[in-house]
């Protein structure tokens, strides 16, 4: 357009000069070729204003021509460029986003034909999503301008990002934009694949409370935490970026006691220090400082630096050592066999109880003494707990197992063990104590067998711990209570079984008795899981060890509800028979003695007799009670009856 326009000027130009030296020297020349003769120079006038007119009419076609030619050939060679573009290209409508033109390489690039192109528009190419987009930037384009980067659909459905350049113009009376694409697929997915790898990184990092850095050769900070930057500002009251030098102050002052490990880094070593000083502004008494060289094709390039906070695992180490110099005086008075594992050196030190437990003259230090006295169907399983505790960094390990005797046989034991680790995480030493548990394997191989047996019986059986809880109940049990193991275990069984009916100086003269290591049998009131009351027989027995004491309560409890009712039916009847007896015996008695005296007074000979007339009257009074009496027997029987 501007080639055009100055081709117009240029045109404009040369006929204004040419008219005004043709108006002005030929009137002089006219002027001088008629002299005074004013007619002949009117007529010379005429035919040079139509000689100028033809002649600059041919004038000015031929130059108009001239540039129109120039026009066609520099359309006709841009539309060659343009459907020759390696390039994708289109011009298309900006009022109506209609397809105007397409090249071939737009043709092979989205795979549509000329035709399915010309019946399309743009947005057709595009997610929905991003329509809305387009309506908003085509408006704005300037002549020419990049519009950014797109997602485009091709014909099979497959996506890819392209980079677009826009050039307004005029195309076939049309308001038009030429767009020229470039795919960046490749580089945009290597961006976007990049930039969440990134995000995982900041993420990463700054999910951690320990401050993370890294510089490059120079110490020039090139990427750091959240945390880092928080304690700099709490430091120095400076803001950290990405370029700032870590060697000049104010971090120079903070950062000078660490060249040393710095350089060391810097030719490929891997570095740590602990740290006590420069961090205690921040509340961080103890901190670990690691140094870690970055490399590039075997050269260093950078340290990536970690500082974690150990002051909780410096207090937690310095009352672990309070408490192992207590440990060491307490395991002189215990019961326990007490043994000290230096995993650096790789020795076992046992105290004296230990020669007492297992009957040793003589303990090796040696570990693997340990484990050969480890009986063999438990030593690969022990030995697996150990090292399976230490490659979890867990610090706290037990496992019971069989120990050889120095008499050579084997006892019981509970072993438990506390681990201890250095700085780098690596378990340095082990402490433990072993519980000679023989009896209580003893006592549950028996509490075994009773249960075998108990499971066989028709009564309920339970089993308590010695303060009365209960351990186990066999299956007759729970048919009678409607309480299954998991529901009694671990309680009393009173606090599920006694109810309202229950006689509390009873349950009393129960604990008593139990206190007193004795035996109790008796009948008590029990409640079912439903609240139906039900009667037993129930028989405690105590269990006593060696030395006398209660390690358990067998409890076996008979169900006599039937019994109960059965005698409670008995007392019944044997009440309401005492009672006719009685009523035979006392009631019954009075009316006939009465009915025998007023019959020696009756007036047998003289019937008239007025006084014989009120003896009947007293005489039916005595038979209505008597039949009265009767009745009240013949009920009293039948209540006897049910």
């Amino acid at each position: 357009m501007r080639r055009l326009h100055r081709s117009a000027l240029k045109i404009v130009a040369a006929y204004i000069v040419c008219g005004v030296l043709w108006i002005y020297f030929s009137d002089i020349i006219l002027f001088r070729l008629t002299g005074n003769d004013v007619k002949l120079f009117q007529r010379l006038q005429l035919y040079k204003g139509s000689f100028y007119v033809v002649s600059t009419s041919l004038l000015l076609y031929w130059l108009i021509f001239k540039q129109h030619l120039r026009l066609s050939r520099s359309e006709a060679a841009y539309m060659r460029i343009f459907k020759e573009n390696p390039q994708p290209m289109w011009v298309y409508d900006v009022e109506s986003f209609a397809f105007l033109e397409v090249n071939e390489a737009a043709i092979r690039k989205y795979g549509y034909s000329r035709e399915e192109f010309l019946e399309m528009t743009i947005l057709d190419i595009r997610p929905p999503e991003e329509a809305a987009r387009m309506r908003n930037i085509a408006p704005r384009a300037q002549s020419f301008s990049e519009s950014g980067t797109w997602k485009h659909f091709r014909k099979d459905g497959s996506s890819m990002y392209v980079k677009v350049s826009l050039f307004r113009t005029r195309y076939q009376h049309h308001n038009a934009e030429i767009v020229s694409v470039w795919d960046v697929t490749d580089k945009y997915l290597s961006d976007a694949e990049l930039m969440q790898h990134k995000q995982l990184l900041d993420a990463l990092i700054n999910s951690s409370d320990a401050l993370i850095w890294a510089v490059d050769k120079q110490q020039r900070l090139i990427a750091f935490n959240e945390a880092f930057a928080a304690a700099i500002y709490q430091l120095t009251q400076v803001h950290v970026h990405l370029g700032i030098t870590l060697s000049d102050a104010p971090f120079g002052r903070l950062f000078r006691n660490w060249n040393t490990i710095y350089q060391r880094a810097m030719l490929g070593e891997r570095s740590s220090l602990h740290e006590t000083r420069e961090l205690g502004v921040i509340g961080w008494k103890h901190a670990e400082v690691t140094l870690n060289p970055v490399k590039a094709d075997g050269q260093t390039i950078g340290i990536a630096m970690f500082v974690r906070n150990i002051s909780a695992r410096k207090r937690n180490e310095l009352r672990l050592q309070r408490a192992l110099n207590r440990y060491n005086v307490l395991s002189r008075a215990t019961n326990d066999a007490i043994w000290d594992w230096n995993l650096q050196t790789n020795k076992v030190v046992w105290n004296k109880r230990a020669y007492a437990v297992f009957k040793y003259r003589e303990m090796s230090p040696s570990p693997d003494w340990w484990m050969e006295n480890v009986h063999p169907e438990d030593r690969e399983r022990v030995e697996k707990s150990i090292q399976d505790t230490i490659g979890r960094g867990e610090n706290l390990w037990s496992d019971m197992y069989r120990f050889r005797c120095g008499d050579g046989s084997y006892k019981s034991v509970y072993d438990r063990g506390y681990l201890i680790y250095n700085e780098h995480h690596k378990a340095v030493r082990m402490i433990g104590a072993v519980q000679d548990i023989q009896e209580k394997k003893e006592y549950e191989e028996e509490i075994l067998k009773l249960s075998m047996v108990a499971k066989k019986t028709d009564n309920a059986v339970l089993i308590n711990d010695r303060e009365g809880r209960v351990e186990w109940v066999n299956e007759s049990f729970t048919a009678l209570t409607g309480y299954t193991l998991d529901e009694m275990k671990g309680r009393r069984p009173w606090e599920l079984l006694h109810g309202p009916g229950t006689d509390p100086e009873l349950v009393a003269r129960i604990r008593d008795t139990l206190a007193n290591k004795q035996s109790f049998i008796g009948e008590l009131l029990n409640y079912h899981k439903s609240g139906r009351p039900y009667w037993i027989m129930l028989y405690i027995t105590p269990v006593l060890n060696e030395q006398g004491d209660i390690v358990s309560h067998v409890v076996i409890q008979a169900d006599i509800t039937e019994r109960k009712r059965f005698i409670e039916q008995l007392e019944h009847r044997n009440r309401h028979l005492t009672e006719i007896a009685f009523i035979s015996s006392h009631e019954l008695r009075r009316p006939v003695v009465s009915l025998m005296g007023l019959l020696q007074l009756l007036d047998v000979e003289n019937p008239a007799n007025m006084a014989n007339k009120e003896i009947l009257s007293y005489f039916d009074q005595l038979v209505k009670e008597l039949d009265r009496m009767i009745h009240v027997i013949a009920g009293k029987c039948n209540e006897v009856n049910v």
